[in-house]
């Protein structure tokens, strides 16, 4: 059975601390943040009955709990909207265009005809009104590159989290 020690409070209050707890804080009911002494200090303290429990040794979930499962459940809420992006993706390509076509009529095209479409994408440029449907098709796919962007940066956020909530913390010395 390990010795416990009686930490007073200004309230008034005894708090039942651990020899493992020396040069911790921790709080009183009241709300006050108690600096348990160190090894030394503790020999000066009343020490309590071996049925009361220990201030630092409860069964209730802390800040850092708190802190991991939020953390989870904004990573498995970004990780299932990834998912879903990325299997209702859209093609790369505009699927209104015929690759083939365009190339075969690329091939067959003389250096006269060339010439003659230079002069007319020089005299009069490209053709300012496109065609609706690629317009749609290029709406579509920077709608979901944005949309992968933002669950990307979410399941960031909840990684972060998670980390923060397992990164050891440091402790001052007394």
């Amino acid at each position: 059975m390990t010795t416990k020690y009686l930490l007073p409070c200004s309230c008034g209050q005894k708090i039942p601390v651990h020899k493992r707890q020396a040069g911790q804080s921790v709080q009183c009911q009241c709300g006050a943040s108690l600096r348990v002494p160190t090894l030394l200090g503790m020999a000066e303290l009343e020490q309590a009955d071996a049925d009361e429990p220990a201030a630092g040794a409860s069964a209730g979930w802390g800040a850092r709990h708190r802190m991991a499962l939020l953390g989870a459940v904004i990573l498995l809420g970004a990780s299932v909207a990834l998912v879903t992006l990325l299997v209702t993706h859209p093609p790369s390509t505009d699927p209104n265009l015929d690759h083939a076509l365009i190339r075969q009529r690329s091939q067959n095209v003389t250096p006269l005809h060339s010439l003659h479409a230079w002069r007319l994408f020089r005299i009069d440029g490209l053709d300012p009104s496109p065609d609706p449907e690629h317009l749609a098709f290029v709406d579509r796919l920077w709608k979901h590159r944005l949309w992968m962007a933002i669950a990307s940066a979410v399941a960031l956020v909840g990684l972060g989290l998670l980390a923060a909530a397992f990164w050891p913390r440091k402790t001052s010395p007394t």
